[in-house]
């Protein structure tokens, strides 16, 4: 089977019924002995993505911060799913990534691939303001 349509059409949707996004990857590149700090070079990269709030369901019952917290923005109410399109994108999102979307940062949490055949198509990232 050609999964290529699929990454097509994925993306196709994505882009006409999401927004430009983008994914910031922070990379220890060396060490300064002399500072006694690591450098680091920051990689910004677009692509195409989908902002869905979790629903009630879809969150952890009664987790120990939104017992401890009620009536506040807990820390569970602050996530967010995105449907990322691979297709122009260079990179795999990774934990601890960074998403720019509609003027909000979020920090990624969890990713999984839809991958099948080896060729990913989307990825649904988890992840918290």
């Amino acid at each position: 089977m050609n999964y290529n349509k699929f990454k097509t059409l994925a993306y196709n949707q994505i882009r006409d019924k999401g927004a430009s996004m983008s994914i910031t990857r922070k990379t220890r590149t060396g060490f300064d002995n002399s500072k006694g700090t690591y450098t680091e070079t920051t990689n910004t990269y677009s692509c195409y993505g989908i902002r869905l709030n979790f629903k009630k369901g879809d969150r952890p019952e009664g987790s120990v911060v939104e017992r401890s917290l009620r009536g506040m923005e807990t820390l569970e109410q602050s996530k967010v799913l995105f449907l990322v399109s691979s297709e122009g994108l260079s990179i795999t999102p990774e934990r601890s990534d960074q998403v720019s979307f509609d003027g909000t940062s979020y920090e990624i949490e969890e990713v999984e691939t839809l991958s099948p055949n080896g060729l990913d198509i989307l990825y649904k990232v988890k992840a918290r303001k």
